[in-house]
């Protein structure tokens, strides 16, 4: 049939003598998955002839449009169905090639089934599932004339166990059993060829010895008769299996525990193909649960597909050019190694939850061994053989550099040969980044200690601390006030620009020419409001708007009024920029106690753990659909009933995202999935604009991997933040977590993926002991700070005050110029993101911000690494005591 399609793809280009499209495909199904009497229609030759989409702003890279209107998407070695089919399918790509049509080249995409229509089939003759063997079970077992060749499997089966039983028995037939069963399954398979029980078998077994090749009916009697076998001597076999694997499975875990902080960066992926493939790892931890070779066959190939599918996810969520990223061998197997550090990871941290759980948790030599002696069915050509191939040099790449000596005469070889380059050999196991950031953490914090004590006591101001000290911090942008009134507000930076290049805010002029970076503009409330005689007990900004907490739970904002984001209704013809702060008077009921300002939206929460949203709704980040209005703005605060029934301490807002947390330390988020920053799968829209709460491990773990951070028996969430498309959070232990989008480093996992569960930041952890975990944390576009308790910050990702390309993608130490490193040294008691800036809040309340180079020149401008240009970070005196910060995109609101 698969002739047909392309003999009728022939008759027609020689009849309309259409010029074929450059880069079009032509796809042809497997003939088992049509229908024997249909005959191929034009419409369905069409639906099956797909040509590029044209550059529609809205169509995706890998856009493809059938010769009948169709759409449909090429992502990797699936199609995807889309507009003008009556049902969405995913289709398998088998093989592809070039073939010539009636003088022109076409590219043939041989596929699983068709797109329209036909039949569903397994993508590859030798891949079944285990209901549909057992259907081809009963169905043999229903002949009379094949009762007595299951009589003598069960006689066989029966035997085994016996043999398995007995630990001198079972010595003495070890060796041979496998041969044994494999002799006991082909003539099993013989019989039941010749019992007649189908017509066409004898005619498919010549034609498998005549070619070699494999037929339907032969290869699912074949895998009828091994699943029998094993599946009933895998609890027997099995365990014997694993215990003549001990020793392999025991060095494996060795090297993996060696390995266990390597990164797709560590094992050499490009940035582009580097992903955290959590389905993968999840879909290979299930292996150990399946009883036959072919189920954990399968179990593998679905891995390699998880991560084929991750890394095509990928390329296509960046835009990039799928010609330019074409996936190989070398790039699966790198990215299967991290598959497998991944799961022994995930093994490790719960064996250690559970001491007395099992010695060997993963034997994933074992299963090795067990599918290569006893899946008796040659898979050499298959997909399945190609699988196993992947597996067994996967771990034969581990084993090798277990078996790595310290005096390895390769690498003195290699050594002698480069010098002082420090060429090493292939099988030795390098340091992980990780690793090396811990390294560079500790050198930084000795060195500034040593940097900072000596220039104290030089300038007569020492202080005797040997280590930073411990320092208490009441919240993340607070300074203790004690009894002082907190009353004034203002905006550093600037938070508008008109189009002729200034704003005036207050009648205060800004000149967006001028070097306003650092401006400080006070804000004046409405002479006679209550607030004027109110405490600020807490701020948030976002895109060009603002908003305070007075200390009696009123809420006021201002700025730009744009897409509902301040909470109530511009009167036509005013201007959308509300210069002096206004009560939103649609929460004067409510007792606020805390605000978050995304780009365009905005969060409260109440003295009774309500959570209100309003502002744009265009991607859910509101928590709630909003049918029937014309436009995604909500301009009125609404309760987001999805977490009423639970007391919600505090909200984040990203850009397009949320995050709650509870008093109880859950974390619940909604809106956009984009780069899996909620941290939860989230199938579809209502799934994503729900809240839902992040199921997660919040446990602190050692670089050890093996002791925890803390002392606690309940590891909870104390601390939450968002960036533009990641999101952070703090447990109650000290340690931090950070998911989302990647790629510049933000997250601290030294690499590029992207993560879509919250993963602990190991490097912080050199940083961290009991008595000294992170209090605070933020994001900005591409970069996070951490802060630790005594008062040092560290950062990771695009750092926006320096001048270098290079990113960083392990947190490293905020350093500062000598004149304030000095001074506030141990000191930070707070930290903001703005989307390109950020903002130091020290103990003894002096603000430093960092600027762009665009907005005030740096002296070391054009210095090409972290170490020697100093970082553009300015203490900002005229401000006066802070005692409360927040970034806005790019200013920064002070409470003073």
């Amino acid at each position: 049939m698969g002739d047909v399609f392309l003999r009728a793809l022939g008759a027609d280009l020689e009849q309309t003598q259409r010029a074929l499209a450059p880069r079009c495909l032509f796809c042809v199904p497997q003939p088992r998955s049509l229908l024997a009497d249909e005959a191929i229609t034009q419409d369905a030759l069409y639906t099956h002839f797909l040509t590029p989409a044209g550059d529609e702003p809205e169509r995706s890279l890998g856009s493809y449009d059938s010769l009948n209107g169709k759409q449909v998407a090429v992502l990797g070695s699936h199609i995807h169905t889309g507009k003008g089919f009556s049902d969405r399918r995913q289709v398998r790509i088998l093989l592809s090639e070039k073939r010539e049509i009636h003088h022109q080249e076409v590219t043939v995409l041989h596929i699983s089934r068709p797109l329209e229509g036909g039949l569903e089939v397994p993508e590859d003759p030798s891949e079944i599932d285990v209901a549909t063997l057992r259907k081809y079970t009963a169905i043999l077992r229903s002949f009379p004339e094949n009762e007595l060749i299951f009589y003598q499997l069960e006689e066989t089966i029966s035997q085994v166990h016996k043999i398995c039983v007995q630990e001198q028995v079972y010595e003495r037939y070890k060796q041979t059993l496998p041969a044994n069963l494999k002799e006991e399954w082909e003539t099993a398979v013989e019989e039941l060829i010749h019992a007649g029980s189908f017509d066409d078998i004898e005619e498919d077994y010549r034609l498998q010895r005549r070619h070699g090749g494999g037929v339907s009916h032969l290869l699912q009697i074949q895998q009828v008769v091994e699943c029998y076998l094993m599946e009933s001597l895998h609890d027997v076999i099995f365990p014997r299996i694993v215990a003549s694997c001990r020793e392999q499975d025991k060095k494996l875990q060795q090297v993996l525990y060696r390995m266990r902080h390597y990164t797709p960066e560590d094992f050499g992926l490009r940035k582009e193909f580097q992903c955290f493939a959590a389905e993968a790892r999840d879909t290979l931890l299930t292996v150990t649960q399946k009883k036959t070779p072919l189920d954990m066959l399968l179990v593998f190939k679905t891995c390699i597909d998880r991560v084929s599918d991750a890394i095509t996810r990928n390329v296509k969520l960046r835009r990039l050019d799928f010609e330019a990223y074409q996936l190989t061998t070398d790039d699966i197997l790198d990215q299967l190694l991290f598959v497998l550090v991944q799961a022994f990871n995930k093994v490790l941290r719960e064996t250690a939850e559970d001491a007395s759980g099992p010695a060997s948790p993963f034997p994933i030599a074992a299963v090795i061994k067990y599918i290569s002696d006893h899946h008796f069915i040659n898979s050499n050509t298959t997909a399945l053989g190609f699988t196993i191939a992947n597996f067994q040099v996967a771990i034969e790449y581990f084993l090798m550099r277990g078996d790595h000596d310290d005096d390895c005469k390769d690498c003195a070889d290699l050594a002698l040969q480069g010098g002082n380059a420090g060429i090493r050999c292939s099988q030795i196991i390098e340091e992980s980044k990780c690793v090396r950031a811990v390294h560079k953490i500790r050198r930084d914090l000795r060195k500034a200690v040593e940097n900072v004590e000596l220039a104290r006591r030089d300038t007569g101001t020492e202080t005797g601390q040997e280590t930073p000290h411990t320092i208490l911090a009441e919240s993340n942008s607070s300074v203790a006030s004690e009894s002082r009134s907190v009353k004034r507000l203002s905006i550093i930076g600037e938070w508008s620009t008109s189009s002729q290049g200034t704003d005036v805010i207050n009648g205060t002029s800004i000149d967006a020419s001028s070097n306003g970076a650092l401006a400080v503009h006070p804000v004046e409330f409405v002479v006679g409001e209550s607030s004027n005689d109110t405490n600020i007990i807490q701020v948030g900004s976002g895109q060009r708007f603002f908003a305070s907490v007075m200390e009696d739970g009123n809420l006021f904002t201002w700025g730009d009024s744009s897409g509902g984001r301040l909470g109530y209704t511009i009167a036509d013809g005013d201007s959308r920029r509300v210069s002096i702060p206004q009560r939103v008077f649609a929460l004067q009921q409510h007792t606020i106690i805390q605000v978050s300002c995304g780009a365009f939206h905005t969060l409260v929460t109440d003295l009774n753990g309500h959570v209100f949203a309003w502002g744009s709704n265009s991607r859910g980040q509101l928590g709630f659909l909003s049918p029937g209005t014309p436009s995604t703005a909500v301009v009125t605060p609404s309760v987001v009933g999805d977490l009423r029934g639970m007391y919600m301490s505090s909200v984040a807002c990203g850009e397009y995202h949320s995050l709650a947390l509870s008093s109880d330390g859950r974390v619940f988020s909604w809106g956009c999935n984009k780069y899996g920053k909620l941290g939860r799968a989230a199938e579809g829209l209502l799934d994503m604009v729900q809240p839902r709460q992040i199921d997660a491990d919040w446990t602190g773990w050692a670089m050890d991997m093996k002791s925890r951070i803390g002392n606690g028996e309940r590891y909870i969430v104390r601390r939450i933040a968002a960036g533009k498309d990641h999101s952070l959070a703090i447990s109650s232990d000290g340690a931090g977590f950070t998911w989302g989008r990647g790629d510049s480093g933000q997250l601290g996992h030294g690499c590029y993926m992207d993560v879509s569960e919250p993963k602990q930041v190991m490097a912080i952890s050199a940083a961290i002991s009991e008595n000294c975990g992170l209090i605070d944390i933020a994001g900005g576009n591409d970069f996070s700070i951490f802060l630790l308790q005594n008062g040092t910050a560290y950062i990771c990702g695009r750092d926006p005050s320096l001048d270098i390309e290079k990113l960083l993608l392990s947190p490293t130490l905020l350093t500062l110029s000598p004149t304030l490193e000095r001074e506030f040294f141990g000191q930070i008691t707070a930290v903001s993101c703005g989307e390109a800036h950020y903002t130091l809040l020290s103990r003894s309340g002096a603000l430093l911000v960092s600027y762009s180079s665009f907005s005030q020149p740096s002296a070391d401008a054009g210095s090409t690494t972290a170490e020697v240009q100093e970082r553009r970070v300015e203490w900002v005196k005229e401000a006066g005591v802070v005692h409360r910060m927040v970034c806005g995109a790019s200013h920064t609101l002070v409470v003073v």
